[in-house]
């Protein structure tokens, strides 16, 4: 996300130093007076300079940091510092945030609050449901004379969803799907929609014309010819100013003589124990396949790299296998740092049919994963706080268990207050530390 910055100063305030070394070339007047602009490869500074009145404090500056685009009826959040442009040091504020017309002529207030005494405030507020085009966010700060604006751009773009009965179609088959319209909100709405089918050439096959309903959604159909361009298909659909795409394959497929199963004691494993887990194979009419298996792990360490693998024979139908400790893996910030091995299965039976399968464990260095969860963004004297901490599994099972909990308070110099320690006990995942 590309996010604006405005900083304005008041009257009688020295230009904030955009030179670290040597001093600045502009002219003395130009330095306080007119707009200096740079630009840098994901953020926009913008320096502009404000007359300040009698009943400002000529040392006060500000930034306003917000989004470069908005989405119409949803949520959004902009960023308010106001500091002392000579010392550096937090300077506290009132302010009122707006949304304003490119030409100045509407404005939609915002949110209006303080910055406190840490000179900073992140507020969040409600996107208005406005026609698509140019704003400005702008924020006046009652220490400082001149607005400070942003420009920004408001959307109000749907999103569209294919969906397909299944992803691979034979040729003479139909493939039968439908079209939903989500606004901004993610909530359904009506429209109208053109679907269009390219093959596997990019020639374009069919056309047609979709209405989505009251709930958003449109159903299509597209019957498949005999003799046809085979592999990858695409269905693109767009309208209301949005547009969404989906492959499916369509290809001679024969479809297997025998299921493969693989089953594990549980889905996630700690990264210093073994893997453990059966392989089964059965015939569709019932009878147990005979052939070999083999086995391949891989983990993610930056690129997917093989760490283990094992062969064996069906017995029975059955084949149990145990691979070594992962050891090491890149855990992902989404994952919460968890990291995921995949388990590639092929087996072949006496007739010299191949079915593969891959399964994908979570590995992690903990049994319980536990979260932090405040019920409000600030504490107020004399009155309770309270704290949700939530156990669960790597799994996301909800666990049971007495959790220790250490909270320490500090002022605002950094001095230590007071240390608490006392121990929770969650029950089906959630406990509440008062």
């Amino acid at each position: 996300m590309t996010f604006l910055f405005a900083i304005h100063s008041a009257e009688g305030a020295p230009a904030a130093p955009l030179y670290k070394n040597g001093e600045n070339p502009l002219p003395a007047k130009r330095r306080r007076c007119g707009i200096v602009s740079r630009l840098v490869p994901w953020i926009t500074w913008t320096l502009l300079a404000s007359s300040a009145g009698s009943f400002l404090r000529a040392a006060d500056a500000a930034i306003l940091t917000a989004p470069a685009r908005l989405y119409a009826g949803t949520s959004s959040t902009a960023t308010l510092t106001v500091f002392d442009s000579i010392t550096r040091k937090p300077s506290s504020a009132g302010f009122n945030l707006s949304l304003v017309s490119a030409d100045g002529s509407q404005g939609w207030p915002l949110v209006s609050g303080g910055t406190g005494f840490g000179s900073q405030v992140r507020v969040e507020f409600a996107v208005p449901m406005l026609p698509p085009g140019n704003y400005k966010l702008e924020a006046k700060v009652n220490t400082i004379a001149q607005p400070l604006s942003v420009l920004t751009v408001m959307t109000n773009v749907p999103a569209i969803l294919i969906e397909t009965d299944k992803p691979i179609y034979k040729p003479s088959q139909v493939i039968q799907g439908r079209v939903v319209l989500l606004d901004n909100t993610l909530h359904p709405r009506a429209g109208q929609l053109e679907l269009i089918f390219y093959d596997a050439k990019g020639i374009r096959i069919a056309r047609q014309k979709l209405a989505a309903d009251q709930f958003g959604a449109a159903s299509f159909s597209l019957a498949l010819a005999h003799e046809l361009n085979l592999g990858t298909w695409k269905i693109r659909a767009r309208g209301e100013g949005a547009e969404s795409v989906q492959d499916v394959r369509v290809q001679d497929y024969v479809l297997p003589r025998y299921e493969l199963k693989a089953e594990f004691p549980k889905n996630w494993a700690l990264v210093d124990e073994p893997v453990r887990g059966v392989v089964t194979a059965r015939y569709f009419f019932g009878k147990e396949v005979k052939g070999k298996v083999a086995v391949s792990a891989k983990r993610w360490i930056g690129t997917w790299s093989e760490y283990a693998k094992a062969e064996g024979t069906f017995s029975g139908g059955r084949w149990t296998f145990e691979l070594p400790p992962v050891k090491f893996i890149s855990g992902t910030l989404n994952a919460g740092g968890k990291g995921t091995i995949t388990i590639d299965i092929s087996a072949t039976d006496s007739t010299g049919d191949t079915q593969s399968i891959t399964e994908a464990l979570t590995i992690t260095e903990a049994a319980a994963i536990l979260k932090v969860v405040p019920r409000s963004k600030s504490l107020k004297p004399k009155l309770p706080a309270e704290l949700a901490i939530t156990s669960e599994a790597p799994d996301g099972t909800p666990l049971s268990l007495p959790v220790e909990t250490h909270t320490k308070f500090f002022s605002l110099g950094g001095s230590l207050l007071a240390d608490l320690t006392s121990v929770v006990a969650t029950v089906n995942g959630l406990g509440i530390l008062q």
